[in-house]
């Protein structure tokens, strides 16, 4: 931030927040203006010049698509009854447009949603926008309130097109998130994408790490459905008798799991806590297909069934949906999102 410069707040652009000042045209030699008459002709010139022919300042004010103002010129924020003026053309920078959106979001200064929200805890954003997005925000935001507007920003890589280059649609080579969303679904390709936050470089999106992650979704459901026809041989929670050797290894591998993972999360190592989560599953599948309790096949299944549903609990974060529809199977009413963490 101390090596920030000064850059331009205005763009000569179609579009935009345009500048809310208005110039006092009392002295219009003093102005170059750019419009469409109400034929539809262009013209540009001297406002004075078109004045004098007759032209009336709402005509001109109507189809004004640029002005320029010398050195001699006045302008103010509000317009005085009585005196002639002609709209600023130009709009704000984007990134000045923008900058402003960690504060105004949450209302005025002095509401009750701006004083329980802001500033916000961080913000995920490309790392090639530290500068023009990031810096302007924090900028605008401590100007406007003294404030910074998060407190911390997750920086992460930028995705490439087939061609190498980044992703843009400018270049023509970006894929839209529709067609990840209908070929593999929202599940897969979060968590596809999660699986690159740990590169520090950017990456190609490829088709084959989103095929690993529709494959784990398949392996989850299946085990969804195995524990869903035996549910009912389960006995009451916590009511374990005789645990073998294998049963306390699966139980310490999950606590294992669940001690790491939250802690990974509140890190922002979501890509790591993630494997770590997913390798889990065939544990839990070879203690499915093995039930190695000491003789005491209710144990098992209601062993494994509590540890599956801790066990989407963990997951939930990563792939909210599916989890949740398994969550529902297992008869739960309430809603897997507003479930505590695990223990």
């Amino acid at each position: 931030m101390e090596k920030m410069h000064d850059w331009p707040i205005a763009r000569q652009n179609a579009w935009g927040i345009k500048i809310p000042i208005w110039y006092d045209v009392s002295k219009p030699d003093c102005f170059t203006v750019w419009f469409i008459d109400k034929k539809g002709e262009r013209l540009y010139g001297n406002l004075s010049y078109f004045l004098e022919k007759g032209l009336s300042l709402d005509e001109i004010s109507s189809g004004l698509e640029r002005i320029y103002a010398n050195g001699e010129a006045h302008w103010t924020l509000e317009k005085e009854p009585g005196k002639p003026y002609l709209p600023e053309t130009d709009t704000f920078d984007t990134w000045f447009s923008s900058g402003q959106w960690a504060t105004i979001v949450f209302g005025k200064p002095n509401s009750a949603d701006f004083s329980y929200f802001y500033p916000s805890d961080s913000i995920v954003i490309g790392y090639d926008l530290l500068r023009l997005s990031v810096s302007r925000k924090i900028l605008l935001s401590f100007y406007l309130t003294k404030r910074l507007p998060f407190r911390l920003v997750y920086l992460h890589a930028l995705l490439k097109g087939e061609d190498g280059q980044k992703m843009s649609k400018s270049l023509g080579n970006a894929v839209s998130l529709e067609y990840y969303l209908e070929k593999f679904g929202a599940d897969v390709t979060r968590m596809a994408l999660v699986s690159y936050s740990l590169s520090q470089e950017d990456f190609y999106f490829s088709e084959e790490r989103l095929q690993l992650f529709l494959n784990f979704t398949n392996r989850l459901w299946q085990l969804g459905r195995f524990i869903d026809s035996v549910k009912k041989y389960r006995i009451s929670k916590n009511a374990y008798s005789d645990l073998s050797s294998e049963d306390e290894s699966m139980l310490l591998g999950l606590n294992q799991l669940i001690k790491v993972t939250g802690p990974s999360i509140k890190k922002y190592l979501f890509s790591s806590a993630q494997e770590k989560v997913c390798s889990f599953i065939t544990q839990l599948e070879k203690y499915a297909e093995s039930m190695q309790s000491v003789g005491d096949a209710e144990t098992s299944i209601s062993l494994l069934c509590d540890m599956y549903e801790n066990y989407l609990m963990i997951l939930h974060p990563f792939m909210p949906f599916m989890t949740e529809e398994l969550y529902g199977i297992l008869g739960k009413k309430s809603l897997l999102s507003s479930a505590p963490w695990p223990r």
